[in-house]
């Protein structure tokens, strides 16, 4: 049984805050990774969040990205990959910006 508020459903309702809910969650948990884990591993993976919303656009609202938008998104995923390589290929202690802590 829905209630109606006007034009908006009490479902509605339900969906945004358990989004909302759901997105106060992994924003704590990015923030703990922050704290926690090596920022030059933890980083990159914050990338993915630009891969999800390309995903999401297609999905949700057939929205398909331009070409200068995936070749963006191509160098800005590129970069952070390239530099969980080198960092993990180097190791924490010779790199400047780990030994200043």
């Amino acid at each position: 049984m829905m209630v109606a508020m006007g034009s908006f459903a009490f479902n509605d309702a339900l969906v945004k805050t358990l989004a909302a809910l759901f997105l106060l969650l992994a924003h704590q948990f990015i923030v703990l990774a922050m704290r926690r884990g090596d920022v030059a591993v933890v980083v990159p993976f914050r990338y993915t969040n630009l891969l999800w919303a390309i995903a999401l656009g297609l999905w949700l609202f057939d929205e398909r990205p331009d070409r200068w938008t995936l070749l963006g998104a191509a160098v800005i995923v590129s970069t952070g990959l390239f530099t969980l390589y080198r960092e993990t290929r180097r190791g924490a202690s010779s790199s400047p910006v780990l030994s200043r802590r």
